[in-house]
């Protein structure tokens, strides 16, 4: 693996103007709102252009496998270089037109696959020297078409940049299964310990109010620490070298 300059195609958004956008239309306009870390949020206040300025600002127009980048953010919080990756779903039964302060990166995908290079552009370390070299006015950073140009990147093999691909899928999808089952649990828990304190509530009724409250407290604290996920287990192991003098015991 090498690391290269982008070796890609970068199109600067067009600066569209708020009073020529339309309430409905198929001609959406991307805005800096409707972008966030993989995923084009279009129902997020969407406006559209006529067919007639479609047709003048063709140039801006996405297609699939284009990765969208924003280009502006507040200096010091990193809420800018968000990408997207724009796919088939996005595109159907309307056109996407990109808008200012968004650029498009978009591959030959006969040597970089798009999807690998949205995975790279999540990497603090690659994005760095970007944050670094924003320019701007008080609070505002804006990155230059140059630096992102010039950004390098870590480049393999066609086949080797697709099987990392696979691989961090796979992995984004033991990690969404794994926070279901976590989601799973914690609902769970909540409905034990409710019903738990049911319970001590109603086997308190001939108890005074401090005994009562005492014991809602420790059936509660019970139910925390047997949800099943929290706890501790002891591991015990049989040594074959006691014998011999093991220096672990």
């Amino acid at each position: 693996m090498v690391y290269v300059a982008l070796q890609v195609l970068l199109c600067r958004g067009f600066a569209y103007k708020s009073e020529l956008f339309i309430e409905n239309g198929i001609n959406q306009v991307v805005r800096m709102g409707n972008v966030r870390p993989d995923l084009l949020r279009l129902d997020e206040k969407a406006v559209f252009i006529t067919d007639s300025l479609a047709t003048e600002t063709v140039d801006s127009e996405l297609v699939e496998n284009d990765i969208i980048i924003t280009m502006t953010g507040t200096r010091g919080k990193k809420d800018y270089l968000y990408t997207a990756l724009v796919t088939a779903n996005y595109l159907q039964g309307k056109k996407l037109f990109l808008n200012q302060r968004l650029t498009t990166i978009r591959v030959n995908e006969q040597l970089i696959d798009a999807r690998y290079l949205n995975i790279v552009f999540k990497v603090d370390q690659i994005l760095q020297p970007l944050f670094d070299s924003a320019t701007g006015t008080a609070n505002q950073a804006n990155v230059g078409m140059l630096a992102l140009g010039n950004l390098l990147v870590p480049l393999c093999s066609i086949n080797e940049q697709q099987r990392i691909v696979a691989k961090v899928s796979q992995l984004f999808f033991i990690i969404e299964r794994l926070q279901k089952i976590e989601g799973k649990l914690k609902r769970t828990k909540l409905l034990l310990a409710d019903s738990l304190i049911a319970n001590a509530l109603s086997s308190t009724k001939n108890k005074n109010e401090n005994e009562a409250i005492d014991n809602i407290i420790q059936t509660y604290a019970l139910s925390l620490d047997t949800c099943g996920m929290c706890g501790t287990t002891t591991v015990k192991r049989f040594c074959i070298s006691a014998d011999y003098g093991c220096p672990c015991s």
